[in-house]
């Protein structure tokens, strides 16, 4: 549309891919300023972390440090690990790890430098900088970015590591070096301690919330229950897994557990009822919660298939309806790609999390019926399959 001068918006502002010269200058080369990726953080965080304001940036930051850890026990690693956030505002991780690789890496146009210094100090392009597995992402809005961005962000940044039998101690200040980094022997057992102060110059009067972070620490010391979680020296409720988890909500036995790798993909779920008509069901993908998808269909495809094997009858629509009332289930499960349906990754979209969490409910139920029947026997009822009948009725 044409403005009041005859000419239209766009070639008031200028033609995309056009040189306009004036008070504004030329865009060219020369008028781009280069950034190390460490300025390039400091200038525009909430691409890192998210938003500075309000605490979640923050928490982000936490959860990076928090997942190298758990990396490690997953890895077989780490037995503990331990989060403080002290009253100053410190944040503390500790894990009984392998610790941190000090050996030499080539670092182009730099002398050589420690595997610990670099992932300091570079950034990386990859899901992890050694490209090792397994590997999580503790936050829902953004993907995992290093620990570059959290020292970047930090006031100081401390770290105390042992890696096969060598302590290296190393300090930063805004992401920044500050005295060469010592290594020296050691009798001392591997692990890591992190140690950082949030920049209040970045992120201004927010604070890490304690109330969050016990949260997301209580799910996951239920989802890892071989590990011994702490914080702020308080041991997490976790052993038992999820069978202990969905006990804690009013199951009553008898309850189907199970942990079992179909396709490719891992699948660790509960299922029990209550006495009363609540239903409760936690879903959870790759250790971060998902509150509805093909993992929850498939959790009632499951229920269905078993209701089905036994009530000839059993109207596979009224699933739901039927057995919904008193519910308590955890479902969660391990994929190489999922695919959500939003940035917040509340709803999974993956098909194979409904086709492994249905057949793992079944194989769990039948299988170790099959395991004293004869051949081509029909398995018996068992408890689970009663109380789930008991619902039908």
């Amino acid at each position: 549309m044409p403005d009041e001068k005859g000419g239209s918006p766009q070639s008031a502002r200028g033609e995309v891919g056009a040189s306009p010269s004036g008070a504004r200058g030329s865009y060219s080369s020369p008028s781009v300023e280069p950034l190390d990726t460490r300025a390039a953080v400091r200038r525009r965080p909430g691409m890192y972390v998210g938003d500075v304001h309000d605490g979640t940036g923050l928490e982000h930051m936490v959860w990076e440090i928090v997942a190298n850890a758990l990396d490690q026990h997953l890895a077989g690693y780490a037995r503990n690990v331990s989060v403080s956030i002290e009253p100053d505002g410190v944040v503390e991780v500790v894990d009984d790890g392998a610790g941190i690789p000090l050996h030499e890496v080539e670092v182009p146009e730099v002398a050589r430098r420690t595997y610990l210094e670099d992932v300091l100090q570079r950034s990386h392009d990859t899901p992890t900088r050694d490209h090792h597995v397994p590997h999580v992402h503790l936050t829902t809005d953004l993907h995992g970015v290093g620990m570059l961005p959290v020292a970047a962000l930090s006031s100081r940044l401390e770290i105390d590591t042992v890696w096969r039998g060598r302590r290296a101690r190393l300090s930063l200040v805004r992401g920044e070096i500050t005295s060469p980094i010592t290594i020296e022997p050691t009798s001392r057992a591997s692990g890591t301690c992190v140690r950082f102060l949030p920049d209040c110059s970045v992120f201004g009067d927010a604070i890490v919330s304690r109330e969050n972070v016990a949260a997301r620490l209580r799910e996951i010391a239920w989802l890892v229950p071989h590990l011994e979680l702490r914080f702020c020296g308080e041991v997490l409720p976790g052993r038992g897994g999820l069978f202990e988890l969905v006990r804690s909500w009013g199951a009553t036995e008898p309850i189907l557990a199970t942990r079992r790798e179909i396709e490719n993909a891992t699948v660790d779920l509960a299922i029990g009822w209550a006495p009363d008509a609540q239903t409760r069901i936690g879903s959870f993908v790759n250790y971060l919660s998902s509150k509805r998808g093909t993992h929850v269909a498939g959790l009632f495809e499951g229920l269905a298939d078993l209701a089905e094997a036994r009530d000839h009858a059993f109207d596979a629509g009224q699933t739901r309806a039927r057995l919904a009332p008193g519910l308590r289930a955890v479902v969660h499960v391990g994929l190489l790609d999922p695919s959500f349906g939003g940035p917040t990754r509340a709803h999974l979209l993956s098909p194979l999390a409904s086709v492994v969490t249905r057949r793992a409910i079944v194989e769990a139920h039948d299988a170790p019926a099959r395991r004293w029947q004869p051949a081509g026997a029909p398995p018996p009822s068992s408890a689970f399959s009663q109380a789930l009948l008991r619902r039908l009725t």
